[in-house]
C-alpha cells in the first residue's frame, strides 16, 4: 500500500496497516533535528535493532521510533518531556508503568523505563489495530464474543490497577483472537494535548481512572454492537458515555450486564425483518407474561389434529391461562430481567414517594443489591444532596470501589439513607473494620465538633493505605507523632480531603501548628486539592497567614518585593514553592534570579541549579550563586541588586563594563561584595565585577579576617590584591607573613613596589621600637 508523501525505508515493507502507514515516514523522511531525537529516544531505552521507520504522533516530540530487532518490528513511545513539570501526574503515570512492569505480558514483550526525566515503552509493533480491521471490513471474531472477552480483559487489567485513559479502537490489537490494550497512560500525562474522543474529565486534564476507561469502552460498544441497537442496550450504553463520571456504572457492573442482556430475549439486537405474522419466534413482554406467536398449521397434519384437540377443550385452556396470567401479574417483578429490575429501581426511587424508595433501600441494604445500590449512589451524588453526596462520591471513587466489601458498602449506605430519609436505625459500628475510604467518606461527613473517641482504633498508618495523594497526606501526619483519626488535624483532613475546604476545616488541620517544618509538611498534605477545587490555591494563600503563622514569612515573601512579578504568577506556583518544590518550566529568569534570596535552602538550591542547567550561567560561577543565596547575617544586597547582578552574566561582552559601572552606583553592601569577589579569585582573566568590586571597595569601609586577607593576595585581579596589601597590619606576624610571601609571588611591577613600601615602612618602625627599648 502506497501513501502519497510517505517517505519509505527498505523494511518498511513489513508495515501494512492502513491506519498507521498514513503516519509512518521512513528514516531518510526526517529531518536532522528529528533524527536525533529519534536515536536519543533509542539510546535512552537500550533498544537494539534497525531503525526501519517513525510513526508521527501529534507533536514534535511524539517521535515513535520502528525498531527491526530478530525479525520483528518493536515501537518505542516516550512520555511527554513537559510531564516533569506536573508533579502529580508524573506521579501517577510513574505508578502506572510500575504496574505494566509487573504486569510484564509477554506477548507484546513489554519493556518499561525511565531515564532523562521521561517514561518510556518499548512493545511489539502492531501493523493492525481493531479500527484498522473495522474500517477494512475485515472478519472479526464473533461481536458477543468479542465483547465479553474485552470486557473480562478490561476488568483483570482494572482488578491490577492499569487504567488506560484513552481506550479507542486505535489502541486495541487482536493476538490470536483476543483483544489486547496497548499504550496505558500517554494521553492522560499528556498536558498540553487531549482527543476529542476521550472522556469529559480527561479532556479537563485529570489522569486515567475506571470510570474515563468505562466512558472509552462505551464508545468502542456503539462500534462493535450491529446496528441497531435494542432500547435496552441503548439506554446502558448512555449510561456508560455520560459526562459525569460519577454516574458511570463500574467494569463488574458492565459485565453483569452484557451477561445478562446476552441470554436475555431482547438481546443487543432490536429484532427486525419478519413481518408479524412471519416472525419464527416473536416474544412480548406484557405485565410479567410472555405470548409466543407460530404459524397456523396445514389441515390433514398432525399439528392441525393437535390444534383441533385443543380447540375442543377451549374454555377450559381459556380458564387457565386466565388464572395464570393473574398469578403472573401479581408476581410480575419475579420476571424481569436484570436490565430492566435497574430501570425500574431508577423508577421508584425517583417517583418521591417513600413506600417506592424503601423498595429500592431494602433492596440495596437487606439484599446487596448492586443495581439499587448504584441508583441511589448515583441519584444522591447528581442532585447534589449536601454532606450525602459528598459521603456517596468519596466512599464509592473508582479509585477503591472495586475493593469495598459488601459490610462497607451497607455501612456507607445505611448511614446515608438514614440522614436521607430516615431509613432504619442507626447502629454500632466498628470502624477499623472498614475499607479506609468508607472511613475517609464517613470521617469527613460528621461535625468537627463531635468528639472522635469512636475512631481511636482506627490508625492514621490504616489510612496512609489509600492512594496518594491521600494516602501521603495521613503518613505526613503520622510522622509527625499523631496516631489515629481521633486527633482533630486528622478529621479536619478528611473534611478538606472530601471537599469541605471552609474556615472551620483549614482552622482545625493546623490548630497547634507551631512550627514551621510541621506547618509545610501538613500544608504538603493538602496541596492536591488545588487540581479539583477552582479558586482553592487562591483561598488558601489568603488564609493561610492567618491560620498557620509560623509560614507566614514565606507566604508574604511574594508580596514585600515584586520586582520578579510574583503578583501576575499562578498561586500553585507560589504554593508549590513554600512547600519546597520547585515547578520547573513556571518561572522566568528574573523569578529563578529572586528566588536565590527565597527563605527555603531547598528552593534557592533548585533556583541556582536553573540557572547554570538552563540560563547558561557558566558552572564556574557556582560559588558567587551561593554568596547571593547564603547572605551574612544582618549584610546582604536587595534582592533588586541581587536580580540585576545576576542578569548582568547574561550581558553581551561589550555591555558588561559598562553595566556593573551602573550597578555599583546603587551602593550594594562592601562586606557582601568583599565575599562575592572572594567567590571568584581562581577564576583566571580580566573579569568586570572584579575590576568594578576591587575600585569600589578601595572606597569604602570593610573588614576581613587573616584568612579572607590571604585568598585575596592570592586574587587573580590586581587591585583585588592591592586591597589585601593595603589591609594587612604589618604589626601582626601572621599578616606580615604573607606581605612578605606575596613580595616574591607577585607578578604585578605596580604592585611589588607597593609591597617594598610596606616592608619599608615597616622595617622602619620596627628600627625605631628597638631604639625606643
Amino acid at each position: 500500500m502506497s501513501v502519497k508523501g510517505v517517505h519509505k525505508s527498505p523494511n518498511l515493507f513489513v508495515v501494512k496497516g492502513a491506519e498507521t502507514e498514513k503516519q509512518i515516514s521512513g528514516t531518510e523522511g526526517l529531518a536532522p533535528e528529528q533524527l536525533e531525537l529519534v536515536e536519543s529516544y533509542q539510546r535512552m531505552s537500550h533498544t537494539e535493532g534497525a531503525l526501519v521507520g517513525v510513526l508521527h504522533g501529534h507533536s514534535a516530540w511524539d517521535l515513535r521510533p520502528l525498531i527491526l530487532s530478530q525479525g520483528r518490528i518493536f515501537i518505542l513511545r516516550v512520555s511527554d518531556p513537559a510531564l516533569s513539570s506536573y508533579p502529580e501526574l508524573d506521579a501517577k503515570l510513574s505508578r502506572l508503568f510500575k504496574v505494566l512492569d509487573v504486569e510484564k505480558n509477554l506477548s507484546a514483550e513489554i519493556r518499561v523505563g525511565y531515564m532523562e526525566k521521561q517514561h518510556w515503552v518499548r512493545r511489539l509493533f502492531f501493523d493492525q489495530t481493531l479500527k484498522d480491521l473495522l474500517s477494512e471490513g475485515k472478519e472479526l471474531p464473533k461481536h458477543e464474543i468479542l465483547i465479553h472477552s474485552l470486557i473480562v480483559e478490561l476488568g483483570r487489567l482494572h482488578r491490577m490497577g492499569l487504567y488506560h485513559g484513552h481506550l479507542c479502537l486505535s489502541n486495541i490489537a487482536l493476538i490470536q483472537e483476543s483483544p489486547y490494550i496497548f499504550d496505558f497512560g500517554f494521553l492522560s500525562a499528556t498536558p498540553a494535548y487531549s482527543a476529542a474522543d476521550s472522556a469529559p474529565e480527561i479532556q479537563a486534564g485529570e489522569f486515567a481512572s475506571q470510570a474515563s476507561d468505562i466512558y472509552g469502552l462505551g464508545t468502542i460498544l456503539r462500534s462493535l454492537i450491529p446496528q441497531p441497537h435494542s432500547e435496552t442496550l441503548t439506554s446502558f450504553l448512555d449510561l456508560m458515555t455520560q459526562n459525569d463520571a460519577h454516574f458511570r456504572p463500574s467494569i463488574d457492573e458492565v459485565r453483569y450486564f452484557f451477561e445478562s442482556l446476552s441470554s436475555s430475549e431482547e438481546g443487543l439486537v432490536e429484532k427486525r425483518g419478519y413481518p408479524e405474522d412471519r416472525n419464527p419466534r416473536r416474544k412480548s413482554l406484557a405485565s410479567g407474561i410472555i405470548i409466543e406467536r407460530t404459524s397456523s398449521a396445514k389441515r390433514g397434519s398432525r399439528e392441525f389434529s393437535i390444534h383441533s384437540l385443543l380447540s375442543s377443550r377451549f374454555l377450559l385452556y381459556a380458564m387457565l391461562l386466565l388464572t395464570l396470567f393473574l398469578f403472573i401479574f401479581k408476581f410480575k417483578d419475579i420476571f424481569v430481567n436484570d436490565s430492566e429490575l435497574q430501570f425500574k429501581y431508577q423508577e421508584y426511587w425517583n417517583s418521591s414517594q417513600p413506600s417506592l424508595m424503601k423498595v429500592v433501600a431494602d433492596a440495596a441494604i437487606n439484599d446487596g443489591d448492586r443495581f439499587a445500590q448504584a441508583v441511589i449512589i448515583r441519584s444522591t451524588i447528581s442532585q447534589n444532596i449536601k454532606v450525602i453526596s459528598d459521603m456517596f462520591r468519596v466512599a464509592f471513587d473508582p479509585r477503591w470501589e472495586e475493593s469495598l466489601s459488601d459490610k462497607d458498602r451497607e455501612t456507607v449506605l445505611s448511614i446515608g439513607l438514614h440522614k436521607l430519609m430516615q431509613y432504619g436505625d442507626p447502629k454500632p459500628i466498628v470502624f477499623k473494620n472498614l475499607h479506609p475510604g468508607v472511613i475517609l467518606a464517613i470521617v469527613g461527613s460528621l461535625n468537627l465538633e463531635s468528639k472522635g473517641s469512636q475512631f481511636e482504633d482506627v490508625s492514621l498508618l490504616q489510612m496512609s493505605t489509600l492512594p496518594d495523594p491521600i494516602g501521603s497526606a495521613f503518613r505526613n501526619l503520622a510522622s509527625e507523632g499523631l496516631y489515629n483519626m481521633e486527633e482533630l488535624p486528622a478529621r479536619a483532613l478528611s473534611h478538606l480531603l472530601i471537599g469541605d475546604v471552609g474556615d472551620e476545616g483549614l482552622i482545625a488541620y493546623f490548630k497547634d501548628c507551631r512550627e514551621t517544618s510541621i506547618c509545610l509538611v501538613r500544608l504538603l498534605g493538602i496541596r492536591s486539592l488545588g487540581a479539583t477545587k477552582p479558586d482553592f490555591d487562591i483561598m488558601l494563600l489568603n488564609k493561610l497567614p492567618l491560620v498557620a503563622p509560623p509560614i507566614r514569612p514565606l507566604l508574604i515573601w511574594f508580596i514585600e518585593e515584586d520586582i520578579a512579578q510574583w503578583s501576575s504568577q499562578k498561586s500553585s506556583v507560589k504554593l508549590a514553592l513554600v512547600t519546597g518544590q520547585y515547578p520547573v518550566g513556571a518561572l522566568s529568569f528574573e523569578q529563578s534570579a529572586d528566588l536565590l534570596r527565597f527563605p527555603l535552602s531547598s528552593v534557592r538550591q533548585a533556583a541556582m541549579d536553573r540557572l547554570i542547567n538552563e540560563y547558561g550561567i557558566k558552572s564556574e560561577r557556582k560559588a558567587f550563586l551561593e554568596v547571593l543565596s547564603n547572605p551574612l547575617k544582618d549584610q546582604f544586597l536587595t534582592r533588586a541588586q541581587s536580580i540585576s547582578l545576576i542578569s548582568s552574566m547574561l550581558a553581551p561582552s561589550d555591555k558588561v563594563f559598562p553595566y556593573m559601572d551602573q550597578w555599583f552606583l546603587t551602593k550594594p553592601n562592601p562586606q557582601v561584595v568583599l565575599q562575592l569577589l572572594l567567590s571568584l579569585a581562581q577564576i583566571p582573566g580580566m573579569d568586570a565585577f572584579c575590576v568594578d568590586a576591587s575600585r569600589y571597595l578601595s572606597h569604602e569601609d570593610w573588614s576581613a579576617d587573616i584568612n579572607e586577607l590571604k585568598v585575596l593576595s592570592r586574587h587573580h585581579e590586581a587591585l583585588a590584591r592591592v586591597l589585601a596589601y593595603n589591609k594587612l597590619r604589618m604589626d601582626v606576624p601572621e599578616e606580615l607573613a604573607i606581605l612578605q610571601e606575596m613580595a616574591e609571588a607577585e607578578p604585578n611591577q605596580r604592585n611589588i613596589q607597593l609591597i617594598r613600601q610596606r616592608l619599608e615602612s615597616a622595617a622602619i618602625l620596627s628600627g625605631k621600637r628597638e631604639s625606643a627599648s
